[in-house]
């Protein structure tokens, strides 16, 4: 995941940047930054209860209330599988939108347009 990110994020950083005019980087710098980090947040408002959706409910309350992991729970571990598998194409699937969009979007900077 990582791997995929710095590909993705780097030349996109790139282009958002080009477009703006250097009086305006910081601010356009400073947002694009609080876009990821809420991007962030959300992936993790969204992976967390798909990979928690098939653990039974007591062995829930027993790993958070007591700790102690999962480890000695071979049932428990089995149902956390599928779940994570869920989370796993659930975030493939947000990322083959977000690499379409970045795909699809119209070049607005000089160098960009030398390029293509």
């Amino acid at each position: 995941m990582g791997g995929g990110s710095g590909l993705f994020t780097s030349p996109n950083v790139n282009a958002l940047m080009s477009t703006v005019p250097p009086q305006q980087r910081g601010t356009a710098s400073g947002i694009n930054t609080m876009v990821g980090n809420t991007g962030q947040m959300l992936s993790i408002a969204i992976a967390v209860p798909l990979v928690l959706s098939r653990i039974p409910e007591d062995v829930m309350f027993k790993v958070f209330l007591y700790g102690g992991g999962m480890g000695d729970l071979p049932d428990a571990l089995r149902a956390f599988e599928p779940g994570l598998h869920q989370a796993f194409l659930v975030s493939f699937g947000i990322t083959v939108v977000a690499v379409l969009a970045s795909a699809l979007r119209p070049s607005h900077s000089p160098r960009e347009m030398a390029v293509r």
